[in-house]
Order: C-alpha cells, then sequence, then structure tokens
C-alpha cells in the first residue's frame, strides 16, 4: 500500500512540474519575458519532474536571492545492486566451505600419496626416472621412460631391471609400448628365451583386445607406434628365431592397422 501511496504522489508531481515548465515556457514564447517568477517555476518544475530520481531536494535561497538546491539521488538501485553482491559472497562462502569440507575427509595418507606423485611427475618430467621412481616405485610411466633410456644407451641389464615391476605395476596395457625394447634388451643380454615370450605375449595381448574390442591395443593409433618400434629394433637382435618372430608379428599388425582403419 506505501509503495502504491509514492509512486502516485512521484506521477503527480511528475505531471505538475511538466505544467511548470511548460507554463514557463509558454509566457517566455508569447511574451518574451522570464525574470525571477519565471526562473523558480522552472526550478521547482524541474524538482517535481525530478522527484521519481532523486530522494531528498533541498532548496535554499540566499541573502543576495540566489536560489541553491542540493539534490541526493536515490539509492534504491544501489542498495538492491549491494544486496545482490551481498547474496553471492553467501554463496560463495558457502561452496568454500563445502570445499573445506571435502578437503577434512580426504586422509592424511591420501594426501601424502597426492603429494608424492606430484614429485614424481615433477622428477619424470625432467628426465630423472629414476629418481621418479625412488619417490614412486609404481610409478608406470617412469618406469617406461627408464627402460627406453637405458636402451637406447646400451645398458640392456639395467633396462630390463625393471621389467617384472612393470608388468605388476600396470593395470591399463601401456606397459606394452616398452616391450620392444624389453624384447631387445633380453636378446642382447643372450636372453633369447625371454625376448620370445614377450614377442609372443605381445602378439596374445593385441589379439585379445582386438577381439574384445576395447583395450589399450585395440586402437590403430597405439599399434602403429608398438609396430614403429618393432621394425626399429628387428635389424639389431642377434638370435634368429627371436628375429623370426618379431617379423611376423610387424606383418600382422601392420594387416591389423589395416583392417582397423579401412
Amino acid at each position: 500500500m506505501e509503495t502504491q501511496q509514492i509512486k502516485t504522489v512521484t506521477w503527480l508531481a511528475v505531471a505538475i512540474g511538466t505544467a511548470m515548465i511548460a507554463v514557463a515556457c509558454f509566457v517566455y514564447i508569447t511574451q518574451r519575458e522570464f525574470g525571477l517568477g519565471g526562473a523558480a517555476l522552472t526550478l521547482l518544475g524541474v524538482v517535481l519532474v525530478g522527484s521519481s530520481i532523486w530522494k531528498n531536494i533541498d532548496i535554499s535561497i540566499g541573502k543576495e536571492g540566489a536560489i541553491t538546491a542540493k539534490l541526493v539521488r536515490r539509492l534504491e538501485n544501489v542498495e538492491a545492486n549491494v544486496e545482490g553482491v551481498q547474496n553471492e559472497i553467501r554463496e560463495l562462502e558457502t561452496i568454500v566451505i563445502s570445499e573445506n569440507s571435502a578437503l577434512a575427509d580426504v586422509s592424511m595418507e591420501q594426501l601424502q600419496r597426492l603429494r608424492l606423485r606430484e614429485k614424481s611427475n615433477q622428477a619424470r618430467a625432467a628426465g630423472d626416472f629414476k629418481g621418479a621412481l625412488e619417490i614412486d616405485p609404481l610409478d608406470v610411466m617412469s618406469m617406461i621412460g627408464l627402460i627406453e633410456k637405458e636402451t637406447k644407451r646400451k645398458n640392456y641389464a639395467e633396462a630390463i631391471r625393471n621389467a617384472e615391476a612393470l608388468r605388476a605395476a600396470d593395470k591399463s596395457g601401456v606397459c606394452f609400448t616398452a616391450y620392444p625394447d624389453l624384447i631387445l634388451s633380453y636378446d642382447q643380454t643372450h636372453a633369447a628365451p625371454q625376448a620370445a615370450s614377450l614377442v609372443a605375449e605381445l602378439d596374445r595381448k593385441i589379439s585379445r583386445d582386438i577381439s574384445k574390442g576395447y583395450g589399450y591395443l585395440s586402437r590403430a593409433e597405439q599399434l602403429k607406434w608398438i609396430n614403429r618400434d618393432l621394425k626399429r629394433i628387428q635389424e639389431k637382435l642377434s638370435d634368429q628365431s627371436v628375429a623370426a618372430a618379431v617379423r611376423a608379428l610387424v606383418h600382422c599388425i601392420e594387416a591389423t592397422v589395416t583392417d582397423l582403419v579401412s
């Protein structure tokens, strides 16, 4: 009710103010006279028209007849904006409290494991695979990186040191990307049976993933990478039976990739 009365008074003031300004303009146009009365009439009209904009209006007349008007802008919009910001702050505080509650549910053991993983990732990114494995002995990607690095250096015995740990730690199948280097390392350390066993295991893994339609080695891109590395090592193999098994696997993978992309 009170809001409706305010709106009615405001519109009435606007109407009267407009009429006062119109009268002052009409007198000036027809009689070319304005004077103090016209100025006062116009000023009051402006004040009344602006009643929808101004919250407080203070008018004073000085000793020499100077008229001073002090207009204070309405604060409703500003107050509404402030209230909106306060609501957003309260919502943000709720989110922060929720996040803190979730963080509190994380055990110290889990936090410690996350910190160790971060340090391991940093070491691996710097090429320090041994340092990464000292921090996290189950870091599969660091094992693969170390095997590739030692194979390139022809430190074959060092390369195969993490072979069993890699196979035990890997759950996704990504460990098979290191098999070409491991095959070469076993071959060069006169362990042809182990090398041949890896070739056969790799062949079975590819066949199994292809038949299931999913798995790390069921996609053409991964098979291309494996085949590229097998071609790289096949000329370096000493044992002829291992070399023949690798060549047969290369041809099999090429045919599989052709079927997958056709």
